[in-house]
């Protein structure tokens, strides 16, 4: 029947009028959703925080979270539903990224694997104890080191390509390299650069998995 401007831009339309064209149970990108909305009104009279997706006029969709309460007519029947809508998909979005972080501090702190996060500037910011044990490194030794100071001298090169190359814009980097560990020793190591986005899409930090092949070698050596 009619819409604010905020619910307007929402959805994406251009103007009031040509949202109020549209039939609003189409707006649902889930038609079950619609049903337990209406149940709710039916029941208790308002919905509180009922969270939806519903679509915009592109195509896309958004989260939204709807307060609403219905008005009936003498007879009882709804003449009509007042709501207000929330944009929450940016707040849903850091929540699942949040989530996430927390999943993967578990992964980093107790996998086998050697994982360092690299920030857009080539230097480290953090290695896990994985990594440390491997490459005979102490945490404070690492952070803040440019990551290129890791490898052989003959390798400065192509590590700094690899970096900016993933700043650009390209999503992961394979490569076997030859880094230096804490003593000073020449380890051979399989490794996987990936760039890291923030809860906004935009390039947050690199992360590279490490594998020590001089482990490799000896196991298969042993046999």
């Amino acid at each position: 029947m009619d819409a604010n401007p905020a619910l307007v831009r929402i959805l994406g339309y251009p103007d009031p009028r040509t949202l109020k064209a549209v039939y609003a149970a189409e707006l649902y990108v889930n038609p079950e959703d619609r049903r337990r909305f209406r149940e709710m009104l039916d029941r208790y009279g308002v919905a509180r925080g009922f969270e939806t997706r519903v679509k915009r006029v592109d195509g896309s969709s958004v989260l939204v979270r709807n307060t609403a309460r219905a008005h009936r007519g003498t007879d009882g029947h709804i003449l009509y539903i007042e709501g207000a809508v929330e944009d929450v998909t940016e707040a849903d979005r850091a929540n699942v990224f949040r989530e996430g972080a927390e999943h993967f501090r578990t992964i980093f702190d107790d996998s086998k694997l050697a994982i360092m996060l690299i920030d857009l500037h080539g230097l480290v910011m953090e290695a896990n104890p994985a990594f440390q044990r491997a490459f005979g490194y102490a945490g404070d030794d690492l952070r803040g080191r440019p990551l290129q100071e890791l490898v052989i001298p003959e390798e400065h090169g192509v590590v700094a390509l690899e970096q900016r190359s993933l700043t650009g814009g390209g999503a992961r980097v394979e490569a076997e390299r030859r880094y230096l560990s804490g003593d000073g020793v020449v380890l051979w190591a399989r490794t996987i650069s990936t760039l890291v986005l923030d809860p906004q899409g935009e390039p947050s930090h690199i992360m590279v998995l490490l594998e020590d092949l001089s482990e490799v070698t000896e196991s298969a050596g042993s046999w």
